[in-house]
């Protein structure tokens, strides 16, 4: 048997970790001397409700080799094998400890596949992977299938503020000031696993509209899955429509952004990752 193995920054939903009995190992949140690991010691709630008062601000950690290691060992000591799908290895050093982690394990048998995503993107990668087993497929051929997956992947967000992403050093300070200057709400886009500017939009309404706009010009009418990707927004599901309005939807997901990626985020974000619909 195939088992998947992933980080917590995936934001995989249960219906699907449950469905395909998916492993998370945890990305780790630190205020200040605190340590938590993600997904079962704080929840999104209890973050949300510190972030605006942490002085100084979070700051995140990923997890070390031996954590991969001691996951994919129980595997393979079950007599299965392991397919690993982290979060982009250009934004964390995660792919490296479950890297290190196989390298450790020398002969067993463990793929491991650089998402060059978050959250959402990641999310549909899973599933993917999921139905590949389910299909029969060897874990070689799956790791196969979903490479041009993770080239095609993009990742659309819009923000409430680019302060979280100042204060963490991922944008500079003049970005971020203009930006409340102008009172904007703006996108950023993961693609190719790296992190770029989006549209400034004047309103959060035109930001959703720019997330639409840049999926319906890059897939056409392509058969596509979805992911949504959110935290605190209430409008999470007006993206859901206009997204189905305007894209060839075959399959949709829903993910909440946990601890780990709010921490650069901050509140009230919102986007949409889009793949080509898998051949499977």
């Amino acid at each position: 048997m195939i088992r998947l193995v992933t980080d917590s920054a995936s934001n995989v939903p249960e219906d699907i970790r449950s469905r395909y009995n998916i492993e998370v190992v945890p990305l780790k949140v630190i205020f200040g001397s605190e340590s938590y690991r993600e997904g079962n010691e704080i929840s999104v709630d209890e973050f949300l409700r510190r972030l605006p008062h942490a002085d100084p601000m979070p700051t995140t950690s990923q997890p070390s080799p031996l954590e991969f290691e001691e996951t994919f060992r129980a595997i393979v000591d079950a007599g299965d094998e392991v397919l690993c799908l982290v979060l982009s290895s250009k934004l964390s050093g995660t792919y490296n400890s479950a890297r290190n982690a196989m390298i450790a394990l020398e002969g067993a048998p463990i793929s491991l596949v650089d998402t060059l995503s978050i959250s959402a993107g990641a999310s549909m990668m899973l599933k993917a992977a999921g139905d590949m087993i389910e299909a029969g497929l060897d874990r070689e051929q799956i790791a196969t299938r979903l490479q041009p997956l993770t080239e095609e992947c993009e990742l659309v967000l819009t923000l409430d503020t680019l302060e979280y992403l100042k204060r963490g050093g991922r944008i500079g300070g003049a970005q971020a000031f203009i930006g409340g200057l102008l009172k904007v709400k703006p996108t950023i886009i993961l693609k190719d696993g790296v992190l770029e500017a989006g549209e400034r939009a004047r309103s959060r309404k035109k930001a959703l509209g720019y997330i639409v706009e840049r999926h319906a010009n890059h897939f056409g009418d392509q058969p596509v899955w979805v992911g949504i990707a959110q935290a605190a927004a209430d409008d999470s599901s007006e993206l859901e429509a206009l997204l189905r309005q305007r894209l060839n939807v075959q399959t949709l997901i829903r993910s909440e952004i946990g601890p780990v990626i709010l921490t650069h985020t901050g509140p009230a974000v919102v986007g949409a990752a889009v793949i080509p619909a898998p051949d499977i």
